[in-house]
């Protein structure tokens, strides 16, 4: 499983300035409350509304998320570091922009 990553890098920059993550979308209709967005204030292309996230996770809490549903973590890795080269996510797993879990149900 995969997913945008809360607690990317770029994305607690933004927070601390007082904007919405990168990663999260508060309408339905409109790409709205981070300017630093390249879709800032514009509206989402047809049915693309409908496949926004409703939820982003962190590291430690899709993990933990998944558990209580019974599901043992096997590994799990970060994805993207954007603007710097991907190794970095190695490196540092926990502000990567995507996060990766290899889950397996009990």
């Amino acid at each position: 499983m995969g997913t945008e990553n809360i607690s990317y890098w770029a994305n607690i920059i933004v927070m601390i300035l007082g904007y919405q993550a990168f990663s999260q979308n508060i309408s339905d209709l409109f790409h709205v409350g981070n300017r630093f967005s390249v879709f800032a204030g514009k509206k989402y292309f047809d049915d693309m509304a409908r496949d926004t996230h409703k939820r982003v996770f962190s590291i430690k809490g899709l993990p933990a998320l998944l558990s209580k549903y019974n599901f043992k973590i096997e590994n799990f890795v970060g994805a993207g570091f954007a603007p710097l080269p991907c190794f970095m996510s190695r490196l540092d797993k926990i502000h990567s922009r995507f996060i990766v879990v290899k889950a397996r149900k009990q």
